[in-house]
């Protein structure tokens, strides 16, 4: 059966008829409305075919940032520009510890690190983002909280936290030495850090404090040889220091 029209459009440039096309599929013919080729309509098609472009990019662009939310990064470091610096350090599972004092720029070099690992990670598909890895950034008082907030809320218990953040692929430890821990959360932030330390999953921290100074940090209301082995799997063999300098 054959699916015709017996009217032709006119070009709304030129004004010339414009004739219809068929197109034979599955055994049916369908009739397209067929394309003017005068300077108008080319011109009108280039412009449209350019700003389809330009919203397939503004889609896959908030897509992009929707995956970067997702690990965790925060508004004021969304506009990082991803630096691969230290990229192939981590990926090769071995801990980056970025040391230096207030407004260094520490958290805002560790989201610019997790933003080029997840573009690492990502490929489009039929006009959408994957990425293949996880990745997440938290703050340690903020990490603390979330262990506590499993006791008044049945959807997830202490073991969900432990597992969401200690089998992530890549994870940022922010703020790590801000505020001294009790026992009982020193304890759970060895359960990820070993967690991590034994399966070779690369770590991130950034700190105020170097290594021995956050040893006595952690241990200050906590027990003093599980805030030692935290440090060490933190800062163990493959460990690349970096201190960043306040910014002016």
């Amino acid at each position: 059966m054959a699916l015709t029209t017996s009217r032709f459009r006119a070009c709304e440039f030129c004004g010339r008829p414009i004739e219809p096309q068929s197109l034979a599929f599955g055994g049916r013919t369908y009739t397209t409305p067929g394309a003017c080729d005068c300077d108008g309509a080319r011109a009108q098609r280039e412009a449209d075919e350019l700003a389809e472009r330009r919203r397939q990019a503004a889609e896959l662009a908030e897509q992009r940032q929707r995956i970067w939310r997702k690990a965790g990064i925060r508004p004021r470091f969304m506009g990082a520009e991803p630096d691969a610096t230290h990229l192939a350090h981590v990926e090769a599972g071995h801990n980056l510890y970025l040391v230096g004092d207030t407004d260094a720029g520490k958290t805002h070099a560790a989201c610019a690190l997790l933003k080029a690992y997840v573009d690492a990670h990502t490929a489009e598909a039929l006009g959408a983002l994957h990425c293949d890895r996880t990745a997440r950034i938290i703050n340690v008082p903020d990490l603390l909280s979330e262990w506590k907030a499993t006791y008044n809320h049945g959807d997830e218990d202490e073991d969900d936290v432990t597992r969401r953040y200690g089998d992530a692929d890549l994870l940022v430890l922010d703020d790590m030495g801000k505020g001294a821990p009790t026992a009982w959360a020193l304890e759970r932030l060895f359960q990820i850090v070993n967690r991590r330390y034994d399966n070779l999953r690369p770590t991130v921290v950034t700190t105020q404090n170097n290594a021995p100074d956050l040893g006595r940090r952690l241990a200050e209301t906590g027990d003093r040889e599980t805030a030692r082995a935290i440090v060490r799997r933190l800062t163990c063999d493959g460990t690349r220091r970096v201190t960043l300098e306040r910014r002016r």
